[in-house]
């Protein structure tokens, strides 16, 4: 159906991602979009199926680099936003002590 790696690479891979052409990325959709199964979290007869959902948090403390490290890969990452949907997102800052303030917070007393 999509062919040897090698013609895939060229039918499809090379004008999509090099490229950006658009007609191979639909032709490739067409072609696969009937052995896609597409389920949502929310349909309620696949919501037994789904296993519980485990998280967890691992604290750690950031190096003043790692920080700004950080910061300019989220201040990257928010200007795509902004550009590309026209809303603006809150910012989260790194702290001058190099503790990013989204989701990475110190450990708390007593943890190990």
């Amino acid at each position: 159906m999509l062919g040897l790696s090698e013609l895939f690479r060229i039918r499809y891979a090379i004008p999509v991602e090099r490229h950006g052409a658009t007609e191979p990325a639909e032709r490739l959709r067409a072609i696969t979009r009937p052995y896609l199964l597409r389920r949502l979290m929310t349909d309620p007869a696949i919501i037994d199926d789904l296993p519980e959902k485990i998280e967890m948090k691992e604290y750690c403390q950031l190096t003043v680099e790692q920080a700004s490290l950080y910061q300019t890969i989220v201040d990257d990452m928010m200007e795509k936003i902004e550009n590309s949907r026209g809303h603006r997102a809150p910012r989260k800052r790194a702290g001058r002590d190099g503790q990013a303030q989204a989701g990475v917070q110190p450990p708390r007393p007593g943890a190990a």
